[in-house]
C-alpha cells in the first residue's frame, strides 16, 4: 500500500508541475468520424483536426470549473491521471486558477489510417491564448493522442505531453494526410 501511495503523490506532484504547459483537450459532444472523402477510412486527417478545434471548448469550460466529471467524459489514461490530480488539487487548496481559455494551432496531424474501430491519431500544434490581451508566457507545443473505440464512443485523449515551441517533432504523412505506415 505505501508503494502505490507514493505512484498517487508523484502524479499529484507531477500534475502540478506540468499545469504550466499542459491541460486537457476532448470534447464530450464530438461524434466526427470519417467520410467518403476518407477513402474507407473511419476518420480522415479533416476529421481529427475538427475534434481537436471542438475539444478546446470543452477543455476550457473544465479547466475553469475544475470540473473532474466533465473531464473524464474526454480523457483518459494519464492524460486524465495528471488533470485530475490537478484539479483535486487546486479543490483541496481552495484555489481557483485565473480564467485562461486556450486553443491548440494544429501544425500537424498522423491519422492511423483504419477501416474498422479503434481510430487513433496524433495531432502536433502550438498552445495559444484566447484572451484578448494575454500576458506573455511560456509558449508549448502540444502533442495529443487520440483513441475512439467505436462508431458510437467517443473520441478520448489519452496523452498530453507538452515541450519547448517549435520543438515537438512533426509526424511523418503519406498521402491524403495519413500516418505513414
Amino acid at each position: 500500500m505505501p508503494r502505490w501511495a507514493a505512484v498517487g503523490s508523484v502524479l499529484v506532484v507531477s500534475g502540478l508541475l506540468l499545469s504550466a504547459c499542459s491541460s486537457s483537450a476532448g470534447s464530450a459532444a464530438d461524434r466526427a468520424g470519417g467520410s467518403s472523402s476518407s477513402g474507407g477510412a473511419v476518420v480522415s486527417p479533416s476529421a481529427a483536426r475538427a475534434v481537436v478545434r471542438r475539444t478546446m471548448a470543452t477543455n476550457n469550460t473544465a479547466n475553469a470549473e475544475l470540473n473532474g466529471r466533465l473531464l473524464a467524459t474526454y480523457e483518459a489514461g494519464s492524460a486524465f491521471a495528471l488533470d485530475d490530480a490537478s484539479y483535486r488539487g487546486d479543490r483541496a487548496a481552495r484555489f481557483r486558477p485565473p480564467n485562461s481559455p486556450f486553443t491548440v494551432d494544429i501544425s500537424a496531424v498522423a491519422v492511423a489510417r483504419r477501416a474498422s474501430w479503434p481510430a487513433r491519431f496524433l495531432a502536433v500544434g502550438t498552445q495559444r491564448s484566447l484572451l484578448p490581451k494575454a500576458p506573455a508566457g511560456p509558449s508549448c507545443d502540444a502533442l495529443l493522442y487520440f483513441e475512439r473505440q467505436s462508431a458510437g464512443g467517443r473520441w478520448r485523449l489519452f496523452l498530453e505531453p507538452t515541450v519547448n515551441a517549435s520543438a515537438s517533432p512533426r509526424p511523418a504523412t503519406g498521402a491524403g494526410g495519413f500516418a505513414a505506415p
